[in-house]
Parts: C-alpha cells; structure tokens; sequence
C-alpha cells in the first residue's frame, strides 16, 4: 500500500509488513506542521482562487466589448479589397513638356471592364500626375500628365499596374 502526495509515492510498509522508513519520516513531518497552518494556506487558496474568477470575469468581459468593437467595423473590414491583381512591365516614358500626357497599357491578366485600377512607377514621378483605368480584358491603361512648369523627362523603370472589384 502507498500513500500518493503530489510528485511523491511513499510506501506505507516494505515485505516484511514494517513501515518504511519513508513513511516513517512523513508521520513525523506531518506532525512538525503547526496547527491551522493547513486550515490557513487553504483560505489563502481560496482568496486566490476568487480573484482568479474575478480576473477571468473581468477579462471575459473585456473580450466581449472587443468583440462589439471589431464587429461594428466588420462592414468596413468587408470593403477592402479581396484579391488584386497585378501587372508590370519596363517602361522608359517619353519627355513630357507642361501640360502633355502619355499612355502606357500594362497586362494584367483577370481585369475587367468595372473593376478599379491604379498603377505605380518604380522612380521619383518628378511632379507627374499618373491615373490608371481597365480599358479592356486583361489591359489597364496608365496616363501620365505632367502639371508642372517644365518639361519631364523620367528614366526608365517598371510601370506596376493594379485592378480589383471594389
């Protein structure tokens, strides 16, 4: 037979039927404990234990307002776009003089006529305006317009173009 404490297994007798020295120390071990400490690390258990579920309340609560939080943006979450597609080529844009305009039609494949589109250009655009447009199956349109004093000449670089369903 063997008395089970946590992380130990004392056996109470070996097999000549004595009692072991090890259970022999845990009898007088048991008897060094002062009276109502047991009684006392259990009301302090206790304590513990309530403000643990206080804590958990607490916490449950805080989720749950957190939850309300996000679900009150889940229609703007919703918005973005869910997939997009992309497209780039090398482009060296001609030299703009004030007021010109240039277009450069990047493949994307999957864009279609009404989804939205924008493009990027891998340099400094120097002051130009560009705009982005599907312009057929597969084709976004990119316009660079150049609003400034003087003209602009860019250097080469890639024309990134992108579409998705808004």
């Amino acid at each position: 037979m063997t008395i089970t404490v946590p992380n130990y297994q004392i056996p109470i007798v070996d097999q000549q039927q004595r009692m072991t020295p090890q259970f022999l120390k845990f009898l007088g071990d048991l008897t060094q404990v002062a009276p109502g400490s047991v009684e006392a690390n259990v009301a302090t258990l206790e304590t513990q234990v309530a403000t643990l579920t206080t804590d958990v309340t607490t916490l449950s609560a805080a989720l749950t307002a957190l939850t309300a939080t996000v679900s009150g943006h889940t229609t703007h979450l919703n918005a973005l776009p869910t997939s997009r597609l992309s497209g780039s080529t090398a482009y060296d844009p001609p030299n703009l003089i004030v007021g010109a305009t240039t277009t450069k039609t990047v493949s994307v494949t999957g864009a279609s006529l009404g989804m939205a589109a924008e493009a990027s250009f891998s340099l400094d655009m120097a002051g130009l305006i560009m705009v982005a447009y599907v312009s057929s199956a597969n084709t976004v349109t990119c316009v660079l317009y150049n609003p400034t004093i003087g003209a602009v000449d860019l250097a080469n670089g890639v024309l990134k173009a992108f579409a998705w369903n808004p």
